[in-house]
């Protein structure tokens, strides 16, 4: 007999948080890289499901830059492109958009900001400043404070784990 594990507080532990708690483990922040490949894709459902339950008039990255507290809507698809996108299309933050123009840099470090921070370098390019630890861990607490927000997505319903 088989039962179904479909709780979203339970499964958003198994899948989700325990990595999270795995790769903080690691030594040096080692883990960091492949947290934000897991974060990124967890804040956008998020942001998703908040433009889901207030309705129309803001696009995504008006949602996202009120959330991540940014100057406006361009600066957070500047974020979003250099890290959602380079993280998980290719494992590392994007240097350029598709039309081949200059994102920000990103610096990543444990004593920067938990949420994304543009400045202006001396003399040089914009830089994105994240400590990614602390951005997985908001991520992580909006997720573990309301558990139903990984079931509130309409494209890409919860999955319940089968136990034989």
């Amino acid at each position: 007999m088989s039962s179904k594990i479909d709780d979203p507080r339970v499964l958003f532990e198994r899948w989700f948080d325990a990595a999270f708690l795995s790769l903080f483990a690691l030594p040096d922040g080692d883990g960091a890289i492949a947290g934000m490949m897991v974060a990124l894709p967890l804040f956008e459902r998020y942001i998703h499901v908040k433009m889901r339950a207030v309705g129309g008039g803001w696009t995504f990255y008006q949602h996202l830059a009120s959330e991540l507290l940014l100057s406006d809507a361009e600066e957070a698809k500047e974020f979003w492109t250099a890290f959602r996108h380079g993280f998980c299309h290719a494992g590392m933050p994007f240097e350029e958009d598709r039309e081949k123009r200059a994102l920000p840099r990103v610096s990543l470090s444990g004593g920067g900001p938990k949420l994304p921070r543009k400045i202006s370098a001396p003399n040089g390019p914009h830089v994105f400043l994240l400590d990614p630890w602390k951005f997985i861990f908001h991520v992580r607490d909006i997720y573990r404070a309301n558990p139903a927000l990984l079931t509130q997505h309409g494209q890409a319903p919860l999955m319940p784990i089968h136990v034989a």
